[in-house]
């Protein structure tokens, strides 16, 4: 017992030093990400080209990711796990990249010749303004070229997150928002009377950002001597050692290919909200995001590779249960505390009013309920997909779209924009309660203290408590509350 104990405690340390590397360079990315936000809302706030600017880049986004991120992580880092053992991580991971590339190029021309038709599906509402829709076609168009760095970046990534480089891939977004400000920012100087000339160069922005993301991550490839020789074999014995990654990869894009759904409805849905609804829901889930990509899209990231070898998984998934609640649990409460004073701070300047702050918060609140079971989700997915289950993880994506097929249209009606994020946590909820029960005999592993039902008891009271009339110092303050209650929360835990 006291061997498990200690096995329990080292498995916790390395998930935290994991996760220390990960978190550093995605802080970096997400500080910078930030200020890409800040900026478009200063420059644009919650109007129609910052929907139509929206719009655009998360066409694309869509299928990066189905087909590149999420297929990458659930799907290529286990196979190339085992490549490695049987030394044919070179020739199998070329295989892989060539084919990337030639699906990527063929995405990006058919998204530029079925663009319109792209749009009108996604966007619907923006047909009834011509001149928004017609500009939202040639933005996607100049857009659909980046679906190449986006695939081959997703690669290169996954590649080095398989050998434990945790570092790059979390850090490389930065450099995509730091070319996207640098040149948003001349441009809007140059351009700022020139609104629609200014949307199209913020577009251009985007591309260049994308590039430089995925240039920065192949020194790192060089320097780990992790590069392959781009010298495809396509023999029949090679193209037999692909079948588990395809075995895989299938249904990873089919059930990701569900959940992107909630995503194109929602989309579809604020478009018909009226101005300014489509951009307000991505500002919100921007800041929502933003403790998912720390810790919950981290946590899932850095254990994947020991998931994949770990015999005992669900001594394992109880250790990674444990570090993202305790990490994520006072996070999540003092985000619903301070929704509106959050939002205010990071947006409201420029073109960004006090109402759409208003509207945004309300938004936001509603998503915040989703950040821990969003990030749970993720990480049990990643017990199925170790052990190659894949009946689950499809059933899970198919019960959280059905799940927001039903409550979207109903609380959108409504609530307005606030009910499609309502919809989503209700979604992200019912696909966790799923996976979870799916593994009866790890339920049953929980214990609940009563001193930690106590604890968060109080925290929620002293946060709700409004002491300062400035907002910057109520945060501040309410932050170190937050910590308090993370280290105690870590002690009774323990």
């Amino acid at each position: 017992m006291a061997k498990l104990r200690s096995s329990g405690r080292n498995r916790g340390s390395e998930i935290t030093r994991n996760l220390f590397f990960f978190f550093s360079g995605t802080f970096v990315s997400r500080v910078f990400g930030f200020l890409r936000e800040i900026f478009i809302a200063f420059s644009l706030g919650a109007t129609h080209l910052a929907d139509i600017l929206y719009v655009s880049f998360r066409i694309p986004n869509f299928l990066r990711d189905i087909v590149a991120e999420n297929a990458i992580q659930t799907a290529f880092v286990p196979s190339y796990i085992k490549w490695k053992g049987k030394n044919l991580r070179e020739k199998l991971s070329s295989n892989i990249f060539i084919i990337y590339v030639i699906f990527a190029i063929f995405i990006s021309i058919l998204g530029i010749i079925f663009a319109p038709l792209i749009v009108k599906i996604t966007a619907f509402g923006f047909t009834k303004i011509p001149w928004k829709y017609n500009l939202t076609v040639k933005l996607t168009r100049i857009l659909f070229p980046l679906v190449v760095f986006l695939f081959l970046g997703s690669f290169l990534s996954g590649i080095l997150n398989a050998e434990k480089r945790f570092l790059p891939p979390a850090l490389a977004p930065a450099f995509f928002n730091i070319t996207f400000l640098v040149l948003g920012i001349f441009f809007y100087f140059k351009y700022r009377t020139n609104e629609k000339v200014f949307l199209i160069f913020l577009g251009v922005s985007l591309l260049l950002g994308i590039f430089m993301q995925f240039f920065f991550l192949i020194p790192f490839i060089f320097k780990n001597k992790l590069f392959f020789k781009i010298s495809p074999d396509f023999t029949k014995q090679k193209l037999g050692e692909l079948k588990p990654f395809f075995a895989l990869l299938l249904p990873v894009v089919l059930s990701t290919s569900l959940n992107q759904i909630i995503l194109f409805i929602s989309t579809l849905l604020a478009s018909l909200l009226g101005k300014g609804a489509v951009a307000t829901l991505n500002y919100a889930f921007r800041v929502m995001h933003f403790p998912i990509a720390f810790l919950g899209v981290g946590m899932a990231v850095t254990t994947l590779p020991d998931m994949v070898k770990e015999k005992n998984k669900e001594e394992y998934l109880l250790n990674v249960y444990k570090e993202t609640i305790i990490i994520l649990l006072p996070a999540i409460i003092f985000m619903i505390i301070n929704a509106d004073g959050i939002i205010k701070i990071l947006f409201e300047r420029g073109v960004f009013s006090r109402i759409d702050t208003y509207q945004t918060s309300s938004v936001f609140l509603m998503y915040s309920f989703s950040v821990i079971t969003v990030s749970l989700a993720k990480i049990n997915l990643n017990y199925f997909y170790s052990q190659n289950k894949i009946i689950e993880p499809m059933l899970s994506f198919l019960f959280s779209t059905s799940s927001y097929l039903i409550f979207a249209p109903i609380l959108s009606k409504l609530m307005g924009v606030p009910g499609l994020a309502l919809a989503s946590s209700v979604a992200s909820f019912s696909q966790w309660i799923f996976l979870l029960h799916r593994i009866p005999s790890f339920i049953n592993r929980f214990r609940y203290k009563i001193g930690f039902l106590t604890g968060l008891l109080i925290f929620v009271f002293l946060l709700y408590i409004k002491i300062f009339n400035v907002i910057i110092i109520e945060l501040i303050f309410d932050g170190i509350l937050t910590l308090m209650f993370y280290l105690g929360l870590k002690k009774i835990w323990k």
